[in-house]
């Protein structure tokens, strides 16, 4: 391959040298042997040709998809290599050397940049292990890729046209090492064909889309499916409820905030509100998404973090009211991931002001409150969704979007700068320790949102994006390991809440 391909990536990291020479046959080490692409790492794309497409798009050269696919499939019968498809690919649009190298150029550099980790089968890479592919690029290329999903071990690497499914490379392994187990996604090359040479081996289908990214696929949002896949692949946990968690974020929370962000942004925009308070605890992961839409949507507003809790409304100390009389100055909306509106509608009522509220999902009035002190009218409230659709729980919504800072119960002044003031965290660390595990799944995604954008669903109707919403809801709510492991934490802190509040009243 042309030394300059490999220079003219921006950002490529530097090879990492060729692989080490086998052992002597001798001294045969246990090794485990893995496939690279769809089991080591994947593409944000899911579909690999979709790398052609976007090369076609960031050189200008229109119909080079369809050519690079003809070009190897001319070259595919035998032994081929990444050159010998841009020499025929050369031929075909009649290419100078030069038009040729920038091609190839640039496909190495979006492999580079559609890289994706498969982080539960890169855990499993120790030190001397082997990875094999039937791969056309070229060896150093492999290497960088690897590097840049985070493989930290070091291993050989073994690159061929065909010699995983021609079998070919088996005997040629199993001559210099014991090959304890080969992981692979291919049935035929990965499976079939080491298991002919007395080879355990088992299949992963990690980087196949699942349901919830199969069903964003069929309803015509590619990429909301390839943001939620890249986030479940990047992330691993060994602990099975700490991965279990993780999946519920970017499965279902991470997808209900996105979607509803979408409606959220377009409402501000539709009614010039410029200036937006995210309630604690409930929006401390909503407001970080959010940023990220409505910057891809190129909507201009101001978001913030609003100190806020049904205790520190429903108390309103002189510097509470001080504290939201600021934050609500002039063309503000407050909001909520879930709630019923009292405690919000008494704090505007006690402050004079008209400010609407959004939520996710607004609840009906709830006897409990009801009892201590009625909802006073007026308070003007927009939702994604309201009252009891069949299938669902806010309980579930805000156990997915836990903090992990204690509630708020009020705000003081220090040098007139706001400064919350904590209730004391009663919550066991383990129970801290499952809700950093699913913030930090979140805070992943959010980063997949700021770099890969929105794809299809920022151009879906309202009507879509809510029955999308109201879909993931329902499925949010059949996942029981968050009462299980939140059920007794939120129990104590909803009695406690009541019984302060009844106080109040």
């Amino acid at each position: 391959m042309n030394k300059a391909i490999l220079e003219t990536p921006a950002g490529a990291d530097a090879p990492t040298g060729a692989t080490p020479p086998l052992p002597a046959s001798s001294a045969k080490r246990a090794v485990r042997s893995f496939d690279i692409f769809d089991t080591l790492i994947g593409r944000d794309c899911i579909d690999a040709r979709s790398i052609f497409a976007r090369v076609e798009a960031l050189t200008k050269n229109p119909g080079f998809a369809a050519d690079r696919v003809a070009a190897e499939q001319r070259v595919f019968g035998g032994s081929y290599t990444m050159d010998d498809i841009y020499e025929e690919l050369m031929k075909i649009r009649g290419w100078t050397p030069q038009q040729r190298d920038a091609a190839q150029a640039a496909e190495i550099f979006l492999e580079l940049e559609a890289v994706t980790p498969i982080a539960e089968n890169l855990a499993l890479v120790r030190d001397g292990d082997v990875a094999v592919s039937d791969m056309y690029l070229p060896e150093e290329v492999i290497r960088m890729l690897l590097k840049k999903a985070g493989l930290a071990k070091e291993i050989g690497l073994v690159v061929s046209s065909h010699g995983k499914s021609s079998g070919k490379i088996w005997p040629l392994l199993q001559a210099h090492y014991e090959i304890e187990e080969h992981l692979g996604d291919n049935q035929v090359s990965d499976v079939q064909s080491p298991q002919g040479f007395g080879i355990v081996s088992r299949h992963t289908k990690i980087a196949s889309p699942d349901g919830v990214e199969t069903w964003f696929l069929q309803n015509g949002f590619r990429g909301l499916a390839q943001i939620v896949r890249q986030a479940r692949l990047s992330t691993w946990r060994d602990d099975p409820v700490m991965r279990q968690l993780q999946l519920i974020q970017s499965r279902f929370n991470f997808p209900i905030l996105l979607l509803s962000s979408i409606l959220l942004a377009r409402f501000l925009a539709a009614n010039k509100i410029q200036n937006v308070l995210f309630c604690s605890r409930d929006c401390n992961l909503w407001i970080d998404l959010f940023r990220a839409v409505r910057q891809q949507m190129g909507v201009e507003t101001g978001e913030s973090y609003f100190y806020t809790s049904r205790l520190a409304r429903m108390k309103s100390s002189p510097s509470y009211r001080r504290y939201a009389e600021q934050a609500l100055k002039g063309g503000s909306l407050l909001v909520d991931v879930c709630g019923t509106g009292w405690s919000l509608s008494h704090m505007l009522r006690g402050l004079g002001v008209q400010t609407p509220v959004f939520f996710i999902h607004h609840l009906p009035k709830s006897d409990v409150y009801e009892q201590m002190r009625p909802t006073p009218e007026g308070m003007t409230v927009h939702s994604v969704m309201r009252g009891w659709p069949a299938g669902v729980n806010n309980q579930y919504l805000e156990a997915a979007n836990y903090a992990d800072h204690p509630q708020i119960v009020d705000v003081c002044y220090v040098n007139d700068s706001p400064h919350p003031v904590f209730a004391p965290e009663r919550r066991p660390e383990a129970v801290l320790s499952m809700i950093r595990a699913q913030r930090n799944s979140f805070k992943q995604a959010v980063g997949l949102v700021e770099s890969q954008g929105l794809g299809e669903a920022m151009h879906a109707s309202d009507e879509a994006l809510r029955a999308m919403v109201q879909e993931l809801y329902g499925s949010l709510c059949k996942q029981r390991l968050l009462p299980a492991t939140y059920d007794a934490m939120h129990r104590a802190e909803e009695d406690d809440q009541i019984v302060q509040l009844r106080m109040m009243s």
